[in-house]
């Protein structure tokens, strides 16, 4: 895999160029600023924000009116938020009038949750974010430097781009395109469908994955636990690569210990394993090395 090629187009300087985009615009555009503050001001977020933040972001949407602010404006908003729920409100101001061929930024001193929650058109980029980012995402174009657990959760379409993201990134993930350089634990679990690269990922990456196809260059142990379809390239995986598979296609350069082990159905190709590759083997079929077992 080309792991320059995703580098380069992941790189973000986050101290730098979005909040240079910002600093010379921060006290434009006045009024649009205060008709946001007055909107969460007259609705504010409850304790169950994290139960029902759906019902609030479909409320702050209806809310919300077109022509009485900017994205400049929500940009300008969102920097200066310290309340990390904050995010539901940004996303929904957002989505109300961002067009397709428009562009945004934000540079964030807190990482809001929720950032960019079905966003579905036009392109943005964030220094940082906390967890949720781009939930439900259906469209658009995305680039962020750092973001917290579950990002690209349940996405059906769209273009991401991530230097580092916690665990869960693109659980269930349907459709769309995500790349990253570092992600944490159970990446792509649970994946239904698209596309996703990374160069270093924790365990039990790609656990029960069902379709769609993934390349990475390092994870860890545990991966692609029970799954039963899709693809994989992997470059080197850790121990108990592919535990109980029944389907799917996996083609692996380098893994531990246990690869394989009790499988009952799927392929996979590795070149170089450790210890009781293929043990317990009822189904499919997987080579080692060029060799059947």
């Amino acid at each position: 895999m080309d792991l320059k090629g995703i580098i380069k187009r992941i790189g973000i300087n986050p101290d730098r160029t979005i909040k240079d985009d910002l600093r010379s615009d921060y006290d434009k555009h006045l009024e649009g600023q205060k008709y946001l503050e007055k909107v969460i001001s007259e609705n504010p977020l409850k304790q169950d924000i994290e139960v029902n933040y759906s019902a609030y972001y479909d409320k702050f949407y209806n809310l919300l009116e077109e022509g009485r602010y900017s994205l400049l404006d929500v940009s300008v908003f969102a920097s200066k938020q310290t309340d990390k729920h904050l995010g539901i409100f940004v996303s929904a101001a957002i989505n109300k009038i961002i067009r397709e061929d428009q562009e945004m930024a934000l540079y964030m001193t807190v990482p809001l949750d929720y950032l960019f929650y079905r966003f579905s058109r036009g392109h943005t980029k964030v220094n940082i974010a906390g967890y949720d980012f781009c939930k439900f995402m259906t469209g658009g174009d995305v680039k962020a430097h750092r973001v917290g657990n579950y990002a690209f959760f349940k996405v059906s379409g769209g273009h991401g781009e991530v230097e580092s993201a916690g665990d869960y990134f693109a659980k269930e993930m349907e459709n769309g395109m995500v790349f990253a350089n570092k992600v944490g634990d159970n990446a792509f679990c649970h994946m239904k469908g698209g596309y996703g690269e990374i160069i270093e990922a924790g365990s039990f990456f790609g656990t029960e994955l069902e379709n769609g196809r993934v390349k990475a260059h390092r994870i860890g142990d545990n991966a692609f636990y029970q799954m039963k379809g899709g693809y994989a390239e992997i470059d080197n995986a850790g121990d108990n690569l592919c535990w109980q598979i029944a389907g799917g296609t996996i083609t692996a350069g380098k893994a531990g210990n246990n690869a394989f082990y009790n499988i009952t159905g799927g392929s996979g190709k590795v070149n170089e394993a450790g210890d009781n590759f293929g043990k317990d083997k009822k189904g499919g079929k997987i080579l080692l090395n060029g060799a059947e077992l």
